[in-house]
């Protein structure tokens, strides 16, 4: 049943990629924003919000490159 459900294809690869890509930066900078409002509501000392900082600023790089990568997987496809 999983093997099966695994080799169910809805869609061609270049359709995932293409929706996926604007996904990904869609939710990069929800990070970045949700992120930065709930850093800002928490009473932080500096160096902890700077380590906040650079967590949601590390999320959205990884989510940005993710999104780059889906839009080189698609150029390839």
């Amino acid at each position: 049943m999983i093997m099966r459900l695994l080799k169910l294809r809805l869609g061609s690869d270049a359709a995932w990629y293409r929706v996926c890509q604007p996904l990904f930066a869609i939710m990069a900078g929800l990070i970045a924003v949700v992120g930065f409002f709930v850093l800002t509501k928490l009473d932080l000392t500096p160096s902890q919000s700077l380590l906040g900082m650079a967590v949601v600023l590390s999320l959205v790089f990884q989510c940005c490159i993710f999104s780059e990568l889906l839009a080189l997987k698609r150029k390839a496809a």
